[in-house]
């Protein structure tokens, strides 16, 4: 009777972990639906006639005192607006429920710190 429960346990044990790897096999097979990945491999291939207007560069005019003056290039921005923006989400995330507004004003930086990394040329289009 030991004998044919254990039998029991180790094929059932067998059939579950069978089916969990063919099922995680499926989920890598299955491609996204993607309809520009497979034309463009990078952006600067891409021509600015076919794409969505989510995927065209807009040059934004940031207020006055956001960065400071010695910010000239959208690199030395990305730069500082990437320190507000640890300092406020990961050094200071305590303090994020007694100072909203603070808050609201670094999702700006968070805005100008990843708006410079869709400005890249050389990045690969998602696939």
């Amino acid at each position: 009777m030991k004998e044919l429960l254990k039998n029991f346990l180790v094929v059932l044990i067998a059939i579950f972990l069978t089916t969990t790897f063919t099922e995680a096999a499926k989920k890598k097979k299955k491609e996204k639906d993607c309809i520009y990945c497979h034309k463009y491999e990078k952006m600067k291939d891409w021509p600015e006639s076919e794409r969505p207007a989510a995927f065209i560069w807009e040059d934004v005019k940031y207020p006055e005192g956001m960065f400071l003056p010695t910010s000239d290039t959208p690199k030395k921005k990305q730069g500082e607006a990437g320190g507000k923006v640890y300092n406020r989400f990961v050094k200071n995330k305590g303090s994020l429920n007694k100072y909203q507004h603070h808050m609201i004003r670094d999702m700006a930086y968070f805005e100008a710190l990843f708006r410079r990394k869709k400005r890249r040329n050389k990045k690969l289009i998602l696939k």
